[in-house]
């Protein structure tokens, strides 16, 4: 791949026709063109034309077969707002690569909404889970999602009447910027009665201030116990609240969770890290199976699942961010867990019973750090009355890696 020249336009849905002269001139010079089939007929002249390949993956293998030459490829809108252009950046890097964004179908719809991009959500559900889409509900909201299909509309529309969001208003957008340009809206509750449907490639927008407050809210912090499938084993939500403001999840993060159990810490630490990842460590093959599960259903992605040792997981995974042990607590998984971590990194361990409290009150008299003692009461009913009853007090510690540890 030295020698290879990859050129990748951005173009709107009227086609090559939007395209300047230079960029033509590439295209007929190239050995290679990848287009949609819908943009074909306006190629007919070039003989060098294929569709994009299905699964897309395929595309890295495919442009091997073409070190030395030329290639061009259009995509639609801008490559590199949730398009073509990260995943071959990622493959064959900025040198490699030649990229010349058009106008999104995201920006039209925009215009044609009368709504400023910077206040507006964008959800891609095209190849992802629908799930994504419970974490934007909140008053207010005005969402444009990508979808996967005509059918997206349909789906989403039935998840915001299910969630309380049924008034909320839908517009799906498709054609953008062609002469064949339409429109179809209504209300998440009446869409199933629409005659229509729009194209596969549409924009859904989603605006839910007509709904009030009446529909369930994403949560802002970490999910209630609740939204987890767990044996009982999990890191309650206090507890997990306390360990994730200390954890410091951030875009892009790393997270080692070891015994991670069902999942929980790992799934919040997604929850607030856009293109983040979490390895979530476990001996127990049954609850690595709940939080793949509960990464489903709660709709994060970079959930990598491993049945292993803690010790023995620490050697092979990529550097983290932060380290969290759940379980599985032992001197030298402590000291095995400082030393993995960069310069930077964060380390935070629970402990609820003595002896493990004493493996941390250990490492805090070694290393320092910091020792946090969280004990957590509900009221509950006693008789007629009610009275203050307990859940296990845990013990945290916090250290963080300096330049000299």
């Amino acid at each position: 791949m030295t020698s290879a020249q990859f050129y990748l336009y951005g173009v709107d849905e009227t086609g090559p026709e939007t395209l300047s002269p230079a960029q033509l001139q590439q295209i007929d010079a190239a050995d290679l063109v990848i287009a949609d089939s819908r943009f074909h007929a306006a190629l007919s002249d070039c003989e060098a034309l294929q569709d994009w390949p299905k699964p897309f993956s395929q595309l890295a293998e495919m442009l091997t077969n073409y070190r030395g030459s030329s290639v061009v490829m259009l995509a639609t809108g801008d490559p590199l707002w949730y398009g073509a252009g990260r995943y071959l950046l990622r493959h064959f890097g900025r040198e490699q690569l030649h990229i010349e964004p058009g106008v999104s179908g995201l920006q039209f719809a925009a215009a044609r909404m009368g709504w400023p991009l910077e206040s507006v959500q964008i959800i891609s559900l095209h190849g992802r889970p629908e799930s994504l889409l419970s974490r934007s509900l909140y008053p207010r909201a005005r969402l444009m999602i990508i979808p996967q299909s005509a059918e997206t509309a349909r789906t989403v529309a039935r998840r915001l009447c299910a969630a309380g969001w049924g008034a909320a208003d839908i517009t799906a957008l498709s054609s953008l910027g062609h002469e064949t340009e339409t429109r179809l809206s209504a209300s998440a509750e009446q869409w199933d009665r629409l005659d229509e449907a729009p194209a596969d490639f549409h924009i859904l927008c989603v605006d839910l201030s007509p709904a009030g407050r009446a529909g369930q809210i994403a949560p802002s912090s970490c999910l209630p116990d609740e939204a987890f499938i767990t044996d009982g084993k999990m890191t309650k939500f206090e507890a997990r609240s306390a360990a994730l403001s200390r954890l410091m999840p951030h875009p892009g993060g790393v997270l080692i969770d070891l015994g991670c159990g069902t999942g929980s810490v790992s799934i919040e630490w997604l929850r607030f890290c856009a293109d983040g990842a979490a390895y979530a460590v476990d001996t127990k093959q049954e609850r690595l199976d709940l939080a793949v599960q509960n990464a489903d259903q709660t709709g994060v992605r970079g959930l990598t699942a491993l049945h292993r040792e803690c010790y023995d997981a620490l050697e092979t995974l990529p550097e983290p961010d932060a380290i969290f042990i759940g379980g599985g607590l032992s001197a030298e998984l402590i000291l095995a867990a400082k030393k993995k971590l960069p310069v930077g990194g964060r380390l935070v361990a629970h402990a609820v019973t003595l002896q493990s409290e004493a493996l941390l009150l250990a490492a805090h008299q070694q290393d320092g750090g910091m020792l946090v003692r969280i004990q957590v009461n509900y009221a509950q009913p006693v008789g007629e009355y009610h009275g203050w009853r307990g859940l296990m007090p845990v013990t945290q510690y916090i250290w963080h890696k300096g330049g000299d540890a």
